[in-house]
């Protein structure tokens, strides 16, 4: 178990534009109350990389990290009551392939699918302003639970399931290929 010594505003862990933060396996590790920001790879997960859903990041800053394929922020694992922002990637500029709790996923970039998020199983979270630069601003595939998706660039939704969900004011359209069950578009 990491945690901040004072919350995610004063425990910064910084990539120096280089190496991904962390590399968590798929091992039964919790990360809280930190900011994760300035990390990098040619690979996925340029702030949190793991390489299954068992790693828990709680109550955590992701912000301003990039990777060359997926999870500009983060990729796998489960996220729970973080902020996620400011992050690139090629596919899920925000998060890749994980879990999210209560998160909040906002202006992340991917230079092809899933701006926010890839591959994604969201609950109770909010993604918002994120850009693709083709399909997915806010959400490429996966599913979408009790969530607010709201102001993308690439749509909102691409090929993904919407479940009790908000989706609004996304540029390119609210949602493609998908399922929206008992939805506001």
């Amino acid at each position: 178990r990491i945690v901040g010594a004072d919350g995610q505003g004063s425990t910064i862990v910084d990539g120096q534009g280089s190496v991904s933060c962390f590399n968590l396996g798929n091992t039964a590790c919790v990360i809280e109350g930190l900011t994760i920001t300035n990390g990098y790879t040619g690979g996925n997960g340029g702030g949190i990389y793991c390489s299954g859903m068992v790693p828990v990041v709680t109550n955590c800053t992701i912000s301003g990290n990039r990777a060359g394929v997926s999870g500009g922020g983060m990729c796998k694992g489960t996220a729970n009551n973080c902020t996620v922002s400011g992050n690139m990637a090629r596919d899920g500029g925000g998060m890749s392939s994980c879990t999210a709790n209560n998160c909040t996923v906002i202006g992340n970039t991917a230079s092809r699918y899933g701006g926010g998020t890839y591959a994604f199983i969201a609950n109770n979270c909010t993604v918002i302003g994120n850009t693709s630069s083709q399909y997915g601003g806010g959400m490429y595939e996966g599913t979408a639970n009790n969530c607010t998706i709201s102001g993308n660039s690439g749509r909102g939704m691409y090929g993904a399931t919407a479940n009790n969900c908000t989706i609004t004011e996304n540029l390119g359209g609210g949602t493609y290929r998908g399922t929206a069950n008992n939805c506001i578009v």
